[in-house]
C-alpha cells in the first residue's frame, strides 16, 4: 500500500460486508489489493479448501519415513493417524488408476 491516504482506511470503511470480512481477517492492504486487481469477479471459498491444501502438501512432502510423517503432523497441526489416512487414501487412488489403465479404462476423462 503506497498511497498515504490508504493508511487511514479501516475495515469498517470497506464498501461491502464481504470486503469488511476480508479486511478484518487479512488486513486492509489485502482488501484494497483485491479491489484494485480483481474487481468484478465473484470468489467462493469452500470450507474444505484448507483440508485440500494440507492433503496435497502431505502427498508432495512425504518421503516414506516415519520421521517425515511425524514432522508433517507437527507442522500441519494434525495427528499422525491423519497423515497415514491421507497416505493410505493416496496409495489406494494410485492403485485404482493403475488397475483402470490395465483394463483399458480411460481414467483422465
Amino acid at each position: 500500500m503506497q498511497e498515504k491516504w490508504l493508511k487511514d482506511i479501516k475495515p469498517d470503511d470497506m464498501p461491502t460486508d464481504n470486503l469488511r470480512l476480508i479486511a478484518d481477517a487479512c488486513g486492509v492492504e489485502t482488501a484494497v489489493n483485491l479491489i484494485e486487481n480483481l474487481a468484478g469477479i465473484s470468489v467462493y471459498i469452500p470450507g474444505s479448501a484448507l483440508t485440500h491444501l494440507k492433503t496435497n502438501y502431505i502427498k508432495k512432502k512425504y518421503d516414506g519415513t516415519r520421521d517425515c510423517a511425524n514432522r508433517l503432523a507437527l507442522e500441519l497441526g494434525v495427528s499422525i493417524n491423519y497423515i497415514y489416512k491421507i497416505l493410505k487414501t493416496n496409495s489406494e487412488e494410485q492403485a485404482n488408476r493403475k488397475q483402470l489403465t490395465l483394463f483399458g479404462g480411460d481414467f483422465d476423462k
